[in-house]
């Protein structure tokens, strides 16, 4: 079994000598899992895969080596549409497409994990994934 740690912060603020009279108010989100660290049994390994087409590209996990993703890391160089189609918890799917640009992570409860990942778009992406079977 093998784990994976998230750490780190989004800050956000004004620019430095932004020259108003009152310092603008800037926020600092800290980054984590539900549960960190995540636990998986399977994970892929940072995949890489350039897109061409004008049609969905199945981007070939999970099934391969993880068949029930609860952990997506995506990053593109390039505006994507993201079709991900995830168990509704019964058996049934749930398709939902996302535009991505630059990175996306996703977590899925363990009863609707991911099952089919793919992408439309013309560029580039790095992917991993990790689950429990």
């Amino acid at each position: 079994m093998g784990q994976i740690n998230l750490s780190g912060s989004i800050t956000a603020g004004p620019t430095s000598g932004n020259g108003g009279v009152f310092p603008g108010a800037s926020m600092v989100v800290p980054l984590g899992f539900a549960q960190n660290p995540k636990g998986y049994q399977r994970a892929t390994g940072i995949l890489e895969r350039s897109l061409a087409l004008g049609v969905y590209t199945d981007l070939g996990e999970p099934g391969n080596t993880v068949t029930q993703a609860t952990f997506l890391y995506l990053r593109s160089d390039a505006v994507i549409d993201l079709r991900l189609t995830t168990d509704d918890g019964v058996g049934g799917n749930v398709i939902s497409v996302v535009p991505v640009h630059g990175l996306a992570m996703f977590e899925f409860p363990s009863t609707k994990y991911l099952k089919t990942l793919e992408a439309l778009g013309t560029g580039k992406v790095e992917y991993f994934l990790s689950g429990q079977q």
